[in-house]
């Protein structure tokens, strides 16, 4: 028996769509506890949590939990059922038109299952909504672009992390875990080094041949993204997340912010500490 070929906002409490390009592009948000039995989809699925979590249940396969800051793809055709979490769940889906010639780069990505887990693609994610929240004449030109890379870093974050699993040794995995969890404290080289028992020449090189980046752009990004969910879920002033992120200062943290996001810190918690309007018109301050 075949499962029902259904929409993407199936069970949304509300949605919008908005066709990019080679993209359909949705903006969803799903009712905590609701269920959406047995289904597929016409194209594969990116999806991108905002906030909140749900389950994906495939038949013979364990679960996938999609907790908030996760992105997952579910390849065309793929049977699975979904169960929203208590908090409800709010998320970007990219579905792109895999016979489009774009796409053909990315074939092989676009037909495998994954679930990954790098706040950089939520960043990219909330830069797209930026634009579907206050549109101009060149809104979806620049949606496009940003879909585009989207789903050009998911793929290389999927690459990476397959090889990761494969070749990442124990101690580059402490190493990182250090980096990610001591983002803001005053970090060296040489004693991360110290601390997995590795030389640092040794150290720098292997990191960047599996993260592609340095171990100091690697803490400036988690800084960077830290402190964006943390202006959208606190009521800190600027300047003390900025502190408390690590840098020295919040025009420090303003510079770094706008070169990482595109906007400022302000306008960054003033567009998306709530919900994008489903209208098509731009919020009003």
């Amino acid at each position: 028996m075949h499962s029902p070929l259904v929409p993407i906002t199936t069970g949304a409490d509300s949605a919008r769509t908005n066709e990019v390009g080679p993209f359909r592009v949705t903006y969803a948000r799903f009712p905590a506890g609701g269920v959406i039995p047995p289904h597929t989809h016409d194209r594969a699925c990116l999806a991108i949590m905002l906030r909140g979590s749900f389950d994906l249940r495939f038949p013979g396969k364990q679960a996938v939990d999609c907790q908030q800051g996760s992105t997952t793809l579910e390849p065309l055709g793929d049977t699975h059922a979904n169960y929203i979490g208590n908090g409800g769940a709010e998320v970007l889906v990219l579905q792109p038109d895999a016979t489009e010639e774009s796409m053909q780069p990315l074939a092989g990505f676009l037909d495998g299952h994954r679930h990954l887990a790098d706040p950089g693609l939520v960043v990219l994610a909330r830069r797209i909504l930026s634009e579907l929240r206050a549109p101009d004449e060149v809104s979806m030109l620049a949606v496009e672009g940003l879909a585009l890379e989207l789903l050009a870093a998911s793929s290389r974050v999927g690459k990476s992390e397959s090889r990761g699993a494969r070749a990442h040794p124990g101690w580059l995995k402490r190493a990182a875990d250090i980096l990610h969890a001591e983002f803001a404290s005053r970090l060296s080289l040489a004693g991360i080094a110290r601390e997995v028992d590795v030389h640092p020449v040794h150290f720098t090189r292997t990191f960047r041949a599996h993260y592609r980046c340095s171990p100091g752009e690697f803490v400036r990004r988690r800084r960077l993204e830290w402190a964006a969910e943390r202006l959208l879920g606190s009521d800190d002033s600027i300047a003390a997340i900025a502190i408390q992120a690590g840098f020295t200062d919040q025009s420090h943290f303003t510079r770094r912010f706008r070169r990482h996001t595109g906007t400022t810190p302000q306008h960054w918690r003033r567009t998306h500490g709530r919900p994008l309007p489903l209208n098509g018109s731009p919020d009003r301050p």
